[in-house]
């Protein structure tokens, strides 16, 4: 068994359950992960333009990952209209 496959064994897979648009839907998603205790990781996509107006730019794409055993759970709560 090598290294790589003991990190696999003990490290969580993470899969990417959303893809928000904007700060605002980045926080009304993990915010409804955080009320529901799902532990979520994010990615931000910046393009070469965007870098230098990170916090000015209203198309920012963020990338939200969960476990891959919360991907059901995830996706209910992200996709609940409350």
């Amino acid at each position: 068994m090598g290294l790589l496959n003991i990190f696999r064994t003990f490290i969580p897979k993470k899969v990417l359950v959303y893809s928000a648009i904007g700060q605002k839907d980045y926080y009304r998603t993990t915010d409804k992960l955080s009320r529901h205790m799902i532990k979520y990781w994010s990615k931000v996509q910046l393009s070469a333009d965007e870098r230098h107006n990170y916090f000015r730019s209203k198309n920012t794409i963020y990338d939200i990952y969960v476990k891959e055993e919360d991907i059901q759970k995830a996706n209910e709560v992200i996709h609940d209209r409350n």
